[in-house]
């Protein structure tokens, strides 16, 4: 079983689009030509649960790439698991872009010739709702979101083994 993972992206021509290939855990899965300004793609990440860390190395380009006021960029506008958004703390805060022996932390934006680099962890849904939680009940001083504060980190896990606890006693009731 797999979970689809969607990267939506824009890019700038600038005698040409810019190039890049995308690894996960190490192995390519994604080498690309960037033909329009706006491009998607896409990766199969396994369910099972891992932790994982997906890299976009953008390169190719040259001094050809970036004239006066036009520069050749790429960036990451949206990540989608199975269609739906994620959202964008979940992406900005655990990435980074290492360039020139500097690194940008949070940064979707590439200009020059790096590395993007996102760990996350299988299962994306659980691990997506488990960070919207722990993220949530950082601002949330006024309980005005309360459903956070009685969830907690793997809620999405236990909240299916009640319901599958449940689906048991029911049945043995109708035995």
């Amino acid at each position: 079983m797999y979970n689809k993972l969607k990267f939506s992206c824009r890019a700038t021509n600038c005698n040409g689009y810019p190039t890049f290939r995308v690894r996960l855990n190490g192995v390519d899965c994604v080498v690309d030509v960037v033909k329009s300004e706006y491009f998607a793609f896409e990766l199969a990440v396994p369910v099972q649960t891992q932790t994982h860390v997906l890299e976009i190395e953008r390169y190719g380009k040259t001094s050809a790439n970036s004239l006066n006021e036009h520069d050749q960029i790429l960036e990451i506008l949206d990540v989608a698991v199975d269609n739906v958004s994620v959202p964008k703390f979940l992406i900005h805060d655990p990435c980074k872009f290492v360039f020139d022996d500097q690194t940008h932390h949070g940064s979707c934006y590439f200009g020059p010739n790096g590395t993007w680099t996102w760990g996350f962890e299988t299962p994306l849904i659980t691990y997506v709702l488990d960070k919207k939680i722990l993220h949530e009940a950082q601002y949330n001083q006024d309980y005005k979101f309360a459903w956070s504060y009685r969830l907690g980190p793997d809620s999405a896990n236990t909240i299916l083994n009640e319901i599958e606890s449940t689906i048991k006693h029911v049945t043995k009731i109708y035995e």
